[in-house]
């Protein structure tokens, strides 16, 4: 039931337009249904971007809006976010770049740190190659169903003084690049030279020249900068100023200059895009020299975190199986139980094709969790037959009477756990929505193989016991 709404402004905008295009874009949200809280925040420092939880710096010409929806609600958070970018196509942003976040669920994002679904690397040196590749690969994705909100990590240039200093000149001043640099930097952007502190937070004391004194080129130049020998010279007399533009930012991924292309996928299976993604950016022609495009994002992720929670799949099962042949201090035995967990996968296969779940990391982790729920009712049923025939009762007689005794109580705890789960499987409450595929896994797995145990392991365990009663050339169970 949350999401952010990232707003970039034209390089260059003032805090003060950025911060009037964020208040129109937050009043067109509460004037909708079903919104609890907006938070906005319009540029920031380092402090306030860690205290607010944020992991970038954002500028000047740049706003984070958090939307926090109703729990009770008959719409999804996507069809939300779709009304709402709809409303604000009539909004006048004044040419701002507005970004749609889905907020990660706790269990999610235990697996990944966010980003696109869709993300695309673009590696090289020319950055106007690069441009070019990027708007390549924006033209053919925009073409995918269901693929919307693509995106380049190439800004428009921002507005930029570059000021070149003349080292001969400097040299008869005794001045080094270093000593211009530093006197710009802390005139212009300033320098903290101590902290307030009030309620425990400290807040910077910045020095720097008033704004009229660095408003333009021509109050730059008159800025002074004091040589090693006390000296004052003006900044003019030692280095020319041009005005031009230049990249905001220079990604780079593994020293490699990088341009990422992403975007976000609808109401569509998100496998399905990815696999059509990977064919529109194969057909996009790439210079010579250029490595291949490659394709990362959530599904780059994806891949990592099924390797490993199939893993912890495979664990589970095996660590479940340990505890039970401790429990019934037989190795066979447990092995029947486990035959419980393949049962399960016939009802979450159902399930999925029923309400159109796909295979996700949170399905997965349901599976996790289905490995040791369903072992329950196998675990009652041959513990009940060991210990009636304990006392003294053959073995088709106990396999029986075990089956009809512990009916009832394997299937309420079944219903119980699936009723208890129905909630969370149609979406309802705050969050549900990322997690119901866990509940869907859950609820299939458990009413099929509860269903079938009552039918498969006493037939397997009448079986096996046979077998082995035979097999030991010991006289046969009497049925």
């Amino acid at each position: 039931g949350q999401f952010m709404i990232k707003v970039d402004m034209p390089a260059g905008t003032k805090l003060d337009v950025a911060n009037k295009v964020a208040r129109s874009i937050e009043n067109t949200i509460l004037k909708m249904k079903y919104v609890k809280t907006v938070s906005t925040t319009v540029g920031s420092n380092k402090e306030e971007s860690a205290s607010s939880g944020n992991i970038e710096m954002l500028q000047s010409n740049q706003a984070q809006i958090a939307v926090s929806l109703a729990p009770k609600r008959r719409i999804s958070t996507d069809d939300f976010i779709q009304e709402l970018k709809n409303k604000l196509d009539k909004v006048d942003t004044e040419g701002a770049e507005i970004n749609y976040v889905l907020s990660q669920s706790v269990i999610f994002s235990a697996f990944q740190e966010g980003g696109a679904p869709i993300v695309v690397e673009i590696k090289g040196q020319d950055f106007e190659k690069l441009d070019n590749i990027a708007k390549s690969v924006t033209a053919e994705i925009s073409k995918i169903k269901g693929v919307y909100n693509v995106k380049s990590t190439i800004k428009e240039p921002a507005p930029e003084t570059k000021i070149i200093v003349d080292k001969n000149k400097a040299a008869l001043y005794r001045l080094s690049v270093h000593d211009i640099a530093q006197t710009a930097q802390i005139a212009i952007e300033g320098w903290v030279a101590t902290k307030f502190k009030e309620e425990g937070k400290e807040i910077d004391v910045r020095v720097r020249l008033r704004e009229a004194d660095r408003k333009d080129i021509a109050s730059i130049k008159q800025l002074k900068v004091a040589s090693r020998d006390g000296a004052e010279v003006a900044l003019h007399e030692v280095t020319t100023l041009q005005q031009g533009k230049g990249p905001s930012e220079i990604r780079r991924v593994d020293k490699e200059r990088t341009v990422l292309v992403y975007a976000s996928i609808f109401n569509r299976n998100a496998s399905d895009v990815i696999k059509e993604v990977e064919g529109a950016i194969n057909n996009v022609k790439i210079p010579v020299g250029y490595p291949k495009l490659k394709l990362a994002g959530e599904e780059e992720q994806m891949k990592e975190s099924f390797s490993s929670l199939i893993f912890a799949l495979a664990l589970s099962v095996l660590l479940v199986y340990m505890i039970m042949a401790a429990q019934f201090e037989s190795l066979w035995q447990p092995f029947l139980i486990m035959f419980t967990v393949p049962l399960s996968v016939i009802g979450v296969a159902a399930a999925f094709i029923i309400t159109g779940t796909t295979v996700n990391i949170v399905s997965i982790l349901g599976f996790i969790i289905l490995g040791g729920i369903v072992v329950n009712n196998g675990i009652v049923l041959i513990d009940y037959i060991n210990v009636l025939r304990g006392e003294g009762k053959n073995l088709y007689d106990s396999v029986v009477e075990a089956s009809a005794t512990r009916l009832r109580p394997i299937l309420m705890t079944a219903l119980t756990t699936v009723l208890g789960l129905v909630p969370l499987a149609l979406g309802l409450g705050e969050g549900a929505e990322l997690q119901s595929p866990l509940a869907v896994t859950v609820m299939g797995g458990l009413l099929v193989s509860t269903f079938l145990t009552l039918i498969v392991i006493p037939t397997v365990y009448l079986m096996s016991e046979e077998f082995f009663t035979r097999f030991t050339k010991k006289e046969p169970p009497i049925i």
